[in-house]
């Protein structure tokens, strides 16, 4: 018995091995030949597509070929000594105003590359994912290829981004940039801008009924984001104001500056000081800083709103206005940046239809006169000046935290959380120590009700989260 149950475990053993050698076999094969169907097809593709990919992107600085424009725009790259992208900032040049602004880009934005933009990149550098990150531009590309080019690659893409063109990019080191410029915390506030195609009946909704018909245009979507954007500190300004309106002293900086090791630029010197007249003429305390209009996402990264986006850098650049005055004031304090004008409207119809400025404001003071007259207080304190305390009157944990997140997210200044005393209430109640506050806390909440009266712990506003809105 012994025997047979021994030849019966080594038949079963042999047969096992038969059947493991076979299905090794068979993956091999099958490894085998995805591999070779792989390359097959991928050198197919690249031999049929010769003129299309080959050609265009050996002969890719054809693409990123510097200009000088009126108004310029440069894409202002910032690499560590790890061929990490520390910051991004785009700069616009206008030589009519002489303004200078630079619009900030967070590093941390991912974008998806267009299939076909992917492909002919791939035909580049086989470690670009598809799914970018600002932040690893470089470093998608061979670290023995030229800046200068790598560089022209990583400008494309943002261009592919933000649906705009530069006119020429420059690189500097982490170094320099950390001497030159500090971070400056905002609350970015601006208007969803429609696609061009995007017509007008589509902002509009109809409702009818058995008396009336009613038709209601639909307001533009307003977005918040807290976010860091670069502007110069202090050294860097007495560095600028010491060549300001030195037209010698001027050249003699913009030369020095690509001698410095680590700056790249594809705009060549000489054409740089074409820019000398503008850059004599701007005031360095004048100079303007924005944030992109975008969204940080849960994952942690920004998702750019390309079609705002593109609408805001034209307006930019279509602006006629010099700036004549600072534009922070220098505390390092938040401050809020409204940037809804710049992003308004349907994109492909911004041929800037600009009303009389002077005829916008007397109206504005008219309606503003009409108001006093009447008693008319419609307008209200915005809440983002005031220090908020959230209580839960749910009985369900965790309620009054996530109220303070939503609210801190959107700019908010959120105190303390804690439990309300007085019981359970259904309907969220706004308690505010005067008339016409906590108007603009009532989008947060369900048929939330508001009352003037003393806040818990002498804050300027108490929330008190009631069940209507524990889901929230």
């Amino acid at each position: 018995m012994k025997n047979n149950g021994k030849q019966i475990f080594l038949v079963f053993m042999k047969n096992l091995g038969i059947a493991l050698l076979i299905i090794g076999v068979i993956i091999g094969v099958g490894i085998a030949s995805y591999m070779l169907t792989y390359r097959y097809y991928r050198n197919k593709q690249i031999d049929s597509d010769d003129t299309e990919v080959i050609t265009k992107y050996d002969d890719i600085l054809n693409q990123v070929e510097a200009s000088t424009e009126d108004v310029s725009t440069n894409f202002i790259f910032v690499k560590d000594n790890n061929n990490n992208i520390r910051a991004f900032m785009i700069e616009i040049c206008n030589t009519n105003t002489n303004n200078m602004d630079y619009i900030t880009i967070p590093v941390g934005t991912q974008y998806t590359l267009p299939t076909k933009m992917y492909i002919n990149l791939m035909a580049i550098s086989e470690e670009i994912p598809q799914i970018v990150k600002l932040s690893r531009l470089r470093t998608y590309f061979p670290k023995k290829m030229e800046d200068e080019q790598a560089f022209g690659y990583a400008s494309i893409i943002i261009e592919n981004i933000l649906d705009i063109k530069k006119s020429y990019f420059t690189v500097i080191d982490y170094d320099t940039y950390a001497a030159r410029y500090k971070k400056q915390k905002i609350k970015l506030k601006y208007s969803k801008t429609k696609k061009g195609n995007d017509s007008e009946e589509a902002a509009t909704t109809t409702e009818t009924t058995t008396e009336t018909t009613v038709e209601t245009v639909a307001k533009p979507e307003t977005v918040k984001q807290n976010m860091a954007i670069h502007v110069a500190n202090e050294d860097y300004l007495n560095e600028l104001m010491e060549v300001y309106g030195d037209k010698d002293k001027t050249m003699e900086y913009l030369e020095e500056e690509y001698k410095k090791e680590g700056y790249v630029s594809n705009l060549n010197v000489n054409l740089k000081i074409g820019y000398v007249e503008s850059y004599v003429k701007s005031d360095p305390h004048y100079f303007h800083y924005w944030g992109i209009p975008s969204k940080k996402g849960r994952d942690g990264y920004f998702k750019i709103d390309s079609v705002t986006a593109k609408k805001f850098i034209k307006s930019l650049k279509k602006n006629q206005e010099t700036y004549d005055s600072e534009q922070f004031d220098g505390s390092g304090k938040k401050v809020k940046q409204n940037i809804s004008k710049l992003t308004k409207g349907t994109l492909d119809k911004d041929k800037d239809k600009d009303k009389d400025k002077d005829s916008e404001k007397k109206n504005k003071k008219k309606k503003d006169t009409e108001k006093e007259d009447t008693g008319d207080t419609e307008e209200t304190l915005s809440s983002k000046d005031f220090d908020i305390i959230v209580l839960n009157a749910t009985g369900v944990s965790g309620v009054a935290a996530n109220t303070e997140a939503r609210l801190e997210e959107d700019g908010l200044h959120v105190g303390e959380v804690g439990d309300y005393t007085g019981g359970t209430l259904t309907q969220t109640k706004i308690v505010v120590k005067e008339d016409g506050m906590g108007e603009d806390l009532k989008e947060y909440f369900t048929d939330a009700v508001i009352e003037t009266g003393s806040p818990a712990k002498d804050y300027d506003i108490e929330i008190d989260v009631g069940t209507n809105d524990s889901a929230q």
